[in-house]
Order: C-alpha cells, then sequence, then structure tokens
C-alpha cells in the first residue's frame, strides 16, 4: 500500500446543475462524491453524468440524501498510485504533441 491512499474525496458546490461536475478532477485517482450543499433541484443532467463517470452525489446540507453511490477504491483506480497516473498524463500529453508536428 503506498504511503498516502485517498480512500474518498468529497468535493463541496453550491450549485445543483450540470456545471457541478466540472470541479470533479480527482475521478482517475480516488473515488469521489460531489456534495450539492443546497436545497434547489438536482438536474437530471447532473444524475446522468454522476452515474456515467462514477461519481457519487450527496444532496442537501447535511448531506442527508445519497442519490449517486461512489464507485469503490478498487474500481476507480486500478492498481496505480498517483505517480502511476503522473506517468500515464505525462506520456500522453508527449504523444499528442508528438503528434501535432
Amino acid at each position: 500500500m503506498p504511503p498516502l491512499t485517498v480512500q474518498l474525496a468529497i468535493v463541496h458546490s453550491e450549485t445543483a446543475d450540470d456545471s457541478a461536475l466540472d470541479r470533479m478532477t480527482l475521478g482517475t485517482y480516488a473515488p469521489q462524491i460531489l456534495w450539492l450543499d443546497n436545497d434547489e433541484p438536482v438536474s437530471d443532467g447532473l444524475i446522468y453524468e454522476a452515474r456515467r463517470f462514477g461519481c457519487g452525489v450527496v444532496h442537501g446540507t447535511a448531506a442527508q440524501a445519497v442519490l449517486v453511490p461512489p464507485l469503490r477504491y478498487d474500481e476507480v483506480v486500478f492498481g496505480l498510485t498517483g505517480a502511476g497516473w503522473l506517468f500515464i498524463e505525462q506520456a500522453y500529453a508527449q504523444l499528442n504533441a508528438a503528434k501535432e508536428v
């Protein structure tokens, strides 16, 4: 096990529309939940996209309603560490840069 393992990232959002998912940047590193800290209705598009990407969604000021459960840790990280994902991202960026030349 790596020295630091993030089991769940909780990302806070004050909006309940589709733009809330733009805050979800940790999906390849750890399971994540989007906490919609408001009482406005949640858009169907947000729920659809959250399920599609495996992002959990909780709603309400006390996070009392679980709308979408998050994926388990082993379903997200595929055995790679943060350093492993960083290597893959940097290699991909170099390949993309080479392809554009």
